[in-house]
């Protein structure tokens, strides 16, 4: 609206990418409620669409120009038009089943839908979600959101936005790693990666460690350390952040007893095993890792009625796998660590007056 207010006036609709493809597909203008509650604080027990937030921003207008109809995971948003069908080699009678943001539907795929369970998430990002009956409003929690994923229930959520993605950045700043090469070689070493410690407070996925003006940091290189102790750095660094979430959690009132994972980090144990000392939580892994895509499974089979609910679909498809438990003396350990780490960044934020 403010930068090319042509284009803003002249829109019929304004929506998700994944709302254009509903709407190529069975002709409804509608919108994911996981969406529409994650990102544009749509209130499906309130008010609907945040209308004080709207005037204050001075985008009364934009209301009418989001899809009216607005459709939870796992309902059906309509049939295939003549024209999908036959572009789609398919029936007219299939049914699109509504869907939403990845990592909240890889919640379903990990099985994570009761309170106590919490749902890690890792791609280029890593998101921490968990499952509750009554709101939760914190400090350093992101939500409640009503209904998003599962109806009845609420979901609050807490992540880091540079994880896989930082992890790719030192592979191309040394010239291409062997990712089990460097697995093998930091799972060799002790806590604390002799004397690193990693802060990621990334402004997002693109800023990399050797801009100054970046909020992350390694503290304590030296000309002894080698590519290895920067990986395991990063991966401890990563899990004490996961660790600031628990804890903001915990004050808010929420503890899990345990974290189920999914994405790509799982292919590292090392990283897993950090995850698991550093947090004090077991970890599980389930069969399928790719959470993303089996929670999608899941709200397809519900929608095509193979399942009265996404609970019922999940206790069928969704099948355990590893498990992974914390160790005591790299627990205590990590407790030492996490302390530096925790006074780290407000130190770093003063120094570079932040």
């Amino acid at each position: 609206k403010r930068n090319e207010p042509e284009v803003f006036a002249a829109a019929a609709t304004i929506c998700e990418y994944q709302d254009f493809l509903t709407l190529r597909l069975t002709g409804e203008r509608c919108c994911s409620l996981d969406n529409a509650g994650l990102r544009w604080h749509y209130d499906s027990r309130g008010e609907g669409w945040a209308r004080g937030i709207l005037a204050a921003l001075g985008l009364g207008e934009l209301e009418a120009k989001w899809p009216g109809r607005v459709v939870a995971p796992g309902e059906v948003v309509g049939t295939l038009t003549p024209a999908a069908a036959a572009a789609l080699g398919l029936r007219p009678s299939v049914r699109v089943v509504q869907g939403g943001a990845d990592a909240l539907i890889g919640m379903i795929g990990l099985g994570v839908a009761r309170p106590g369970q919490l749902a890690l998430v890792t791609g280029s990002s890593h998101l921490l979600f968990g499952v509750t009956e009554a709101p939760v409003h914190a400090r350093g929690v992101w939500g409640a959101y009503p209904d998003i994923v599962y109806p009845g229930r609420y979901v609050v959520e807490g992540g880091q936005t540079s994880t896989g993605s930082v992890v790719n950045w030192l592979r191309r700043f040394c010239g291409g790693l062997d990712l089990a090469a460097l697995n093998e070689k930091a799972a060799a070493l002790e806590p604390g990666a002799e004397g690193l410690i990693v802060q990621d407070h990334f402004q997002g996925n693109r800023t990399p460690y050797t801009d100054p003006l970046s909020r992350g940091a390694i503290v304590g290189l030296t000309l002894a350390h080698e590519p290895h102790h920067v990986f395991r750095a990063i991966i401890e660094g990563i899990g004490f952040g996961t660790r600031a979430i628990l804890d903001a959690f915990r004050a808010a009132g929420y503890a899990g007893n345990e974290i189920t994972v999914g994405g790509g980090a799982t292919s590292s144990e090392l990283w897993m095993q950090i995850h698991a000392d550093t947090a004090g939580l077991p970890v599980r892994i389930p069969a399928s890792p790719d959470a993303p895509s089996t929670g999608s499974a899941v709200l397809a089979a519900h929608g095509a009625g193979r399942f009265a609910s996404i609970d019922e679909g999940i206790a069928a498809m969704v099948r355990p796998g590893r498990s992974i438990e914390p160790r005591p003396r790299e627990m205590a350990r990590y407790a030492e660590i996490y302390q530096r780490y925790l006074a780290l960044y407000p130190a770093l934020k003063r120094a570079l007056g932040g």
